[in-house]
C-alpha cells in the first residue's frame, strides 16, 4: 500500500498543504529543509498521487470515461469485455484511473456527463 498526503504529513510533522507544496516543488512556499523532509519519506513510503482526489480538487479528471447502459442478459458480451480490456489495460499501464458511467437509460447517463462536463 502506498502513502498518501496525510501519511506524509503525519510522518514529517507538517500540514497536508505543506506536503502538497513540497511535492509540487513550490520552493517559494516551502524551505529546502522542508522540501527534503517531505521528499525523502515520500520515496521511502512509496507515495503516489491520488488521481481521483487531484481531479476533484482541480475540477478536471485526466482519465478516460466509459459510458455504459446496462441491460439484463445472461449472455456474456465478449465484445464489451474486449473493449473494456482495451481501454482499462493501457490506462493501468499509464497509471491512470478509468471512470465508468452506468445507468439503465441513456438519458440518465447524458445528464450525468453534462454535469461533469461543466467542470472543464
Amino acid at each position: 500500500m502506498t502513502a498518501n498526503i496525510n501519511d506524509l504529513a503525519s510522518e514529517t510533522g507538517v500540514s497536508p498543504s505543506t506536503v502538497s507544496f513540497a511535492l509540487h516543488n513550490e520552493q517559494q512556499r516551502v524551505s529546502i529543509e522542508v522540501l527534503d523532509s517531505v521528499l525523502q519519506p515520500a520515496k521511502r513510503l512509496k507515495y503516489e498521487p491520488n488521481s481521483v482526489a487531484r481531479g476533484l480538487s482541480h475540477k478536471h479528471m485526466d482519465a478516460p470515461g466509459i459510458v455504459y447502459t446496462y441491460w439484463a442478459t445472461d449472455d456474456v458480451n465478449l465484445y464489451l469485455t474486449n473493449t473494456l480490456h482495451g481501454i482499462i489495460g493501457p490506462a493501468m499501464t499509464n497509471r491512470q484511473k478509468v471512470i465508468l458511467f452506468t445507468a439503465n437509460l441513456w438519458e440518465e447517463i447524458t445528464g450525468s456527463i453534462t454535469r461533469i462536463g461543466d467542470w472543464h
